[in-house]
């Protein structure tokens, strides 16, 4: 009896530790965008410009850069100011917006939780460069 119960129970561990390993490949974060519209904030939340992306090549950069970040859902940061809103938009319909509250946190459309991020890091120098090129 105890030879069976000890093979039922390594069986019912093996299925458990293969059911974690989930090999799919991770859904993006953001399927696909036309349009960013980012505005950039300063001094709690009052806004200092709005731009309109609408170039293929700066689209996909800004894409590729948020889809690279690892995220960990986080119950509570400190109360800070937003950098950054950037607006996502697929054939004139809102997608998601995200605001990037620090260059360790952001929040986004989906969740009322902020984010941590994890792995890699939001590329707020190409996104100043952005307003700089406006100049």
């Amino acid at each position: 009896m105890k030879k069976y119960l000890l093979i039922f129970i390594l069986s019912l561990f093996t299925i458990v530790l293969c059911g974690c390993n989930n090999n799919k490949e991770l859904e993006k974060f953001i399927q696909s965008a036309d349009k960013i519209i980012i505005t950039k904030c300063a001094n709690n939340e009052t806004i200092e410009l709005n731009i309109s992306i609408t170039d293929n090549d700066t689209i996909n950069h800004i894409v590729e850069n948020i889809n690279s970040l690892t995220l960990e859902e986080m119950d509570y940061i400190k109360p800070h100011g937003v950098m950054y809103t950037l607006a996502f938009y697929d054939d004139n319909e809102e997608v998601k917006i995200i605001n990037i509250i620090s260059s360790r946190y952001l929040s986004h459309s989906d969740s009322t939780s902020p984010f941590y991020i994890k792995e890699g890091e939001i590329d707020l120098d190409y996104l100043d460069s952005l307003f700089n090129n406006l100049s």
